[in-house]
């Protein structure tokens, strides 16, 4: 964000059925928002955002979104954008939750969420 702006992080349990809409197997998930005020993404270039090497920056190698893609998929998940030109863009992430335990558990029904 150029223009600078906050940025709001939110993770969460998430139990996907077979009837949900995502391109995902039934399971246990924990769902990433990443929330920007920047300057958002047209509804043109919306979809091409995570194709290798598309970018809108002079500076930019377009490598980043792909890489993102690339990373959570080979984890078997699934990371899709929505975002409004003058207001901002929002990333979902999810990805399959362990069945490990972990030290120091927190409630596995509350949300986590930053802003900064």
């Amino acid at each position: 964000m150029p223009e600078g702006g906050k940025i709001q992080v939110c993770a969460e349990n998430m139990v996907i059925d077979a009837n949900h809409f995502l391109p995902l197997q039934p399971g246990r998930y924990i769902k990433i928002s990443i929330k920007d005020q920047g300057s958002g993404i047209t509804k043109e270039r919306l979809p091409r955002i995570f194709d290798p090497y598309f970018t809108t920056k002079q500076k930019g190698s377009g490598l980043r979104l792909a890489t993102a893609y690339s990373i959570v998929d080979k984890h078997d998940g699934y990371i899709v954008a929505e975002s409004e030109l003058g207001v901002g863009s929002i990333f979902y992430i999810y990805l399959p939750a362990s069945e490990k335990s972990s030290r120091g558990k927190r409630n596995p029904d509350k949300s986590l969420c930053r802003k900064g």
